[in-house]
């Protein structure tokens, strides 16, 4: 018994770990010097970024006009394969530390006690923001779903990719057109312009994976995925 538990633990020490990178991109949606897809028209700007694990989609709006805006996110969903996903979700997130200071033993009882400091914050999704005059919000309201990212996708053509000038790494890579893209997706968002009432529109634009690069190095090796917008990364 002792030999299968170290054998087995040897295997999980020694298996290796698939990662998979999507290259996003879009036919509606320019890109600025750092990757991330650019909206700008006379009322707003908005950034859209997807880099880091799982494809986390990062918003950032900035009200332009002289006047407020406000995003409903009720109203504001990404949507995948002709599925929508709310950005907005009611669920509160605790976020907090715990300090252990001092851990002491009743003999009487035979039992053991930790003194401890806890703090927390809880952070409460609220269904819209306010954005002032010429201000700007950010936030990651979802990442793109995991079931429709750990694929092995057809057409993959093993390669030798330099990622530096120094390490070239063997990977499995194909490229994608719009049409044949394994995966797409849109993003929809409402807007409310004005005080009181005001006047309510929305914006959608569609992206779609352009690349994907499939290899057993991780994303430290790998720059754009953890500093370009458009790159994102899964393992299995």
């Amino acid at each position: 018994m002792k030999l299968t538990i170290l054998t087995l633990g040897l295997m999980a020490i020694f298996s290796s770990c698939t990662y998979q990178y999507f290259k996003v991109s879009s036919n509606q949606v320019p890109k600025n010097e750092n990757n991330d897809f650019v909206v700008e028209n006379d009322t707003l700007k908005v950034l859209y970024r997807f880099t880091g694990y799982h494809g986390p989609v990062q918003i950032t709006i900035f009200n332009k006009m002289n006047e407020p805006l406000e995003i409903d996110w009720r109203k504001s969903a990404l949507i995948m394969n002709n599925r929508a996903s709310s950005y907005y979700t009611p669920d509160m997130v605790l976020n907090g530390t715990i300090n252990n200071d001092s851990l002491r033993k009743l003999y009487f009882f035979n039992t053991r006690y930790i003194n401890a400091n806890i703090h927390a914050d809880i952070l409460v999704n609220e269904p819209s923001q306010f954005i002032p005059p010429s201000s700007s919000i950010s936030k990651i309201p979802i990442a793109l779903r995991q079931e429709n990212l750990i694929f092995l996708p057809v057409g993959l053509k093993k390669e030798k990719l330099q990622i530096n000038e120094y390490h070239i790494v063997k990977v499995k890579r194909a490229e994608y057109t719009v049409e044949k893209s394994p995966v797409s997706f849109r993003s929809y968002l409402t807007f409310k312009c004005g005080s009181g009432e005001g006047k309510e529109f929305s914006l959608e634009y569609k992206f779609y994976v352009s690349e994907v690069i499939q290899t057993g190095s991780g994303p430290e090796s790998f720059r754009q995925a953890t500093e370009d917008g458009d790159i994102f990364y899964v393992s299995q």
